[in-house]
């Protein structure tokens, strides 16, 4: 079972986490466009995966073990464009690449750079909806923690209501 809750900040999110998920598009791993999100190596780390994933129509992603703190990173790449029928946030996509994201992490942030802040609510019902839900199992496993937060394309904290 999942447990997503909205994050104050950037820095609450991070604090402790076995994995962090980072979604942006693919603008945004051009070099020195994506935000300072992580540390200095998982920065790098994120950089590398964001560049060499190809997103096509429904996004991509790709991870890797950082070697540091946060020990896994994981980029989800999402395409720049769409058709006129898709939300620029592209929710189906972000649902389709957030699947299973989690593994065995005990506790996992996903870091949604946003283009806009209007799009906060999208986002968050696609990264609600990719989680897995309750299992009726006689044996319980501790439940991931999932801490969501968005920042816009400097890397600044966006209030979400």
């Amino acid at each position: 079972m999942a447990r997503l809750s909205l994050a104050k900040n950037l820095k609450t999110a991070l604090k402790g986490v076995d994995t962090a998920v980072v979604v942006a598009h693919a603008r945004r791993y051009a070099p020195r466009k994506l935000p300072k999100l992580l540390a200095p190596k998982a920065q790098k780390i994120l950089a590398e995966l964001g560049k060499d994933v190809d997103p096509g129509t429904m996004g991509g992603s790709a991870s890797s073990l950082s070697g540091g703190t946060p020990r896994r990173v994981t980029a989800v790449v999402l395409p720049d464009t769409g058709s006129r029928y898709n939300h620029p946030v592209r929710p189906d996509a972000i649902e389709r690449n957030i699947r299973g994201v989690g593994g065995s992490a005990k506790k996992v942030a996903i870091v949604v750079v946003l283009e806009e802040p209007g799009y906060a609510t999208a986002a968050a019902l696609a990264v609600s909806r990719a989680l897995p839900g309750p299992s009726w199992r006689s044996k319980r496993k501790a439940a991931t923690r999932y801490q969501l937060v968005f920042v816009d394309p400097t890397g600044k904290d966006v209030e979400v209501d």
